[in-house]
């Protein structure tokens, strides 16, 4: 997906004339991507009061009818939804899994939707100030070796279009949304876009002739503007709101999947 591409999908997502119809553009492009279905949520915050994981309501394309029932019981042990809210990357449903600590539980929720007919996906964080949380999640009947070949190839251009298709919606909704103009200075998109193509600090400082610890001070400034928890959670957000040139996205940076809200502040150089 080339930014010819992102541009021309979030201008239809401006133009549609509600959400279910920015849904199906969202369903449509999945669909070219290779998967067989979406889903997308917004929740007011990760957990409630009572610490368990917050549900809410999840909207869908080309799910089975009926598949909310199931869901509804299986749903409260759900290991996607913790697992995303601890990412910035997206996750992929087989490796979750994997993971020999799952619950029993936590395993029956895979299982059902794997019955489904679902027992790949991939969701897609999206960190939202104030704890808020959103996802998108593309599913697909792909196993084994079609699976990772579906995964490895589409995983960067979902993230693109989820940020995408989230942010266009929020600015559409009236939310409140800086544009990318305003919100970053020349420096700090610059160092985004050096990480898009996927340099690391040292790197980018070399390109741009100025240090290190500026480099990192302008990638925190970048997330925290951006409402991101992850250099590549920001180079998403930053693609969808048209600050960078993604060209043809087709791997996502090698970037640490790191809270770069940790890293120790210092001044521009």
């Amino acid at each position: 997906m080339g930014t010819s591409d992102l541009d021309r999908f979030a201008r239809q997502l401006a133009a549609a004339r509600s959400f279910d119809a920015a849904l199906d553009l969202l369903a449509n492009e999945v669909r070219e991507l290779g998967f067989v279905g979406v889903d997308y949520a917004v929740l007011p915050a990760a957990r409630v009061l009572d610490g368990r994981w917050a549900a809410g309501p999840i909207f869908e394309r080309n799910f089975p009818t009926g598949w909310r029932t199931g869901w509804r019981l299986r749903g409260r042990s759900d290991p996607i939804l913790p697992t995303s809210y601890r990412k910035g990357l997206p996750v992929d449903w087989q490796v979750i899994g994997r993971d020999t600590r799952l619950t029993a539980a936590a395993r029956e929720a895979l299982d059902f939707l794997a019955g489904m007919g679902f027992p790949g996906g991939i969701t897609v964080p999206i960190h939202l100030p104030a704890n808020r949380f959103a996802f998108v999640s593309a599913v697909s009947s792909a196993v084994d070796e079609e699976w990772e070949g579906l995964s490895a190839r589409a995983m960067a251009p979902l993230m693109v279009l989820a940020h995408t298709f989230h942010h266009v919606l929020a600015v559409c909704q009236g939310a409140r949304h800086a544009t990318a103009s305003v919100l970053l200075t020349r420096r700090e998109i610059e160092c985004l876009q050096a990480a898009a193509c996927g340099h690391n600090a040292p790197a980018t400082a070399r390109l741009i002739n100025r240090s290190v610890d500026t480099v990192r001070l302008h990638l925190k400034n970048t997330m925290a503007k951006l409402g991101a928890r992850t250099i590549a959670q920001s180079v998403a957000i930053g693609a969808a709101c048209g600050l960078i040139d993604v060209g043809e996205l087709t791997s996502l940076p090698e970037l640490p999947d790191i809270d770069c809200r940790r890293l120790p502040a210092s001044k521009p150089t």
